[in-house]
């Protein structure tokens, strides 16, 4: 639902909840959400760059599925669009990363002894830097192992890390050489990082430390602007490398397909993703 030009708090009815929320500046092709799904539909149909979403549900109080939806949507005459069907069409409009260097380098990190071929690629819809370390040649039609990774001082530079799970980028690429091929995605948010704000959130304990090692595992939530840097390098099919396997909304619109989930330190160990139903805005 589209907000009127020049629409103030005035024209909320009241008494009422409203919960008010930000998209990312790039929409879905920085962060596959709803909230920034809504945006870009407005911005795209000409209107104002705000909307209104909201949750549909059963009589029963449940969350309405997309059989649900289907329903739901012929009995009103409603159009359906899934955040993979906005992100597509906007991938076939504009590009919001660009190649910025590259080089060959020879990681010593984790006993590395192969040569990499290393991409930097830089965005100017946030202050983000991204480091691709490329092996092999990739094929769209080969799956390839790929780790995405948040850059932090504590467990890249010490090797300090809240669990034994051995993150550190060493590890990922070694069994990127042991395979003979892969993409290690290194994601350096800059202005963002404070070695006080890891020591917090990693050493802090209980389950705040827990969510720390797994956004520094692999930034799944905000994979927009990496995703178009591995669709640029040709990647399609796959094989992800973390200790945290979760289905990442809307990541068929990038071309990209996740064909299996291999725990960093267990390579032996496949967790196929389940496929779950829905790719709403969870906390």
């Amino acid at each position: 639902m589209a907000v009127a030009r020049g629409a103030g708090p005035d024209d909320i009815v009241t008494p009422g909840h409203v919960f008010p929320l930000r998209a990312r500046r790039g929409g879905v092709l920085v962060r596959s959400g709803h909230t920034e799904g809504s945006i870009d539909l407005a911005r795209l149909a000409g209107r104002e760059p705000a909307a209104v979403i909201c949750e549909i549900m059963r009589e029963d109080g449940e969350m309405a599925r997309m059989p649900d939806l289907e329903a739901f949507s012929k009995e009103h005459g409603l159009a359906i669009i899934k955040i993979a069907d906005l992100i597509e069409y906007r991938l076939s409009q504009e590009m919001l990363v660009r190649r910025s260097a590259e080089v060959l380098v020879r990681p010593r990190a984790g006993g590395v002894r192969a040569e990499f071929r290393a991409y930097v690629y830089t965005t100017d819809v946030e202050d983000t830097e991204y480091l691709a370390l490329v092996l092999g040649d990739i094929r769209p039609d080969e799956p390839v192992l790929v780790r995405v990774q948040t850059a932090t001082v504590m467990r890249d530079v010490f090797a300090a890390s809240p669990t034994d799970d051995a993150q550190a980028a060493g590890v990922p690429l070694r069994l990127i050489e042991e395979a003979g091929k892969g993409v290690m995605l290194y994601v350096l948010p800059r202005g963002r990082t404070s070695v006080l704000g890891e020591l917090r959130s990693f050493f802090g304990g209980g389950a705040e430390a827990a969510t720390a090692a797994q956004e520094a595992d692999s930034p799944l939530r905000n994979f927009g602007l990496g995703a178009q840097v591995l669709a640029h390098l040709g990647v399609q099919r796959i094989r992800l490398l973390t200790n945290h396997p979760r289905r990442i909304v809307g990541v068929a619109g990038y071309g990209l397909e996740i064909v299996e989930c291999l725990p960093i330190g267990e390579p032996a160990k496949v967790v196929r993703l389940r496929k779950v139903e829905g790719d709403g805005d969870e906390p």
